[in-house]
């Protein structure tokens, strides 16, 4: 769990903000809610382990690596990718077990709400081809017309031999291909 301190104006002590959070890096200073506004979305990303997937186009390889991760922790990704493709999704997991859950309707699925699930067992990888005639158009209004929306949760399910204290790193690629 991480714990973040956020000081708002320019009268906020920093050198005390530092004795709130889980690590120093987790200390967000803003001088007005303007400026608060204006970088929300990277404290979200910070805050949510939200990481910044993007747009995928046909025929490109979106890597997106996750070092550091540990049980009970959960990494999400949102991808927009153009109408009328497949989805190819290839995980290189080394140690953990990991459940992943998809979403074409919510951004942070999860184990109460998903579309569907992949489950990978300790040092499991694999591949998964997404059906993507069920994905919604994206839920952000700057979105083309022509794109959809997935998010995917990965969980942390379990350590190598059941170590509730490990931490591991998972490799994904994502390649989105023209539907035929």
């Amino acid at each position: 769990m991480s714990i973040y301190a956020i000081g708002m104006s320019h009268s906020a002590d920093r050198t005390q903000l530092k004795m709130i959070p889980t690590s120093d890096q987790y200390v967000w200073m803003f001088t007005n809610f303007t400026q608060f506004a204006a970088e929300a979305t990277d404290l979200s990303y910070d805050a949510c382990r939200i990481l910044p997937s993007g747009n995928l186009t046909c025929n490109q390889l979106r890597e997106i690596v996750m070092e550091d991760i540990g049980v009970g922790e959960t990494r999400y990704i949102r991808l927009q990718f153009p109408n009328s493709t497949i989805l190819n999704m290839e995980v290189q997991n080394s140690t953990l077990a990991l459940t992943l859950y998809f979403s074409y309707s919510v951004s942070y699925p999860s184990q109460a709400i998903h579309d569907f699930t992949w489950t990978l067992n300790h040092g499991g990888g694999g591949t998964v081809t997404f059906p993507t005639s069920r994905a919604r158009r994206s839920a952000d209004p700057a979105a083309s017309e022509s794109n959809s929306f997935l998010a995917i949760a990965v969980e942390v399910v379990d350590g190598p031999q059941g170590c509730p204290l490990c931490r591991g790193d998972v490799n994904i690629q994502i390649t989105a291909t023209e539907e035929t």
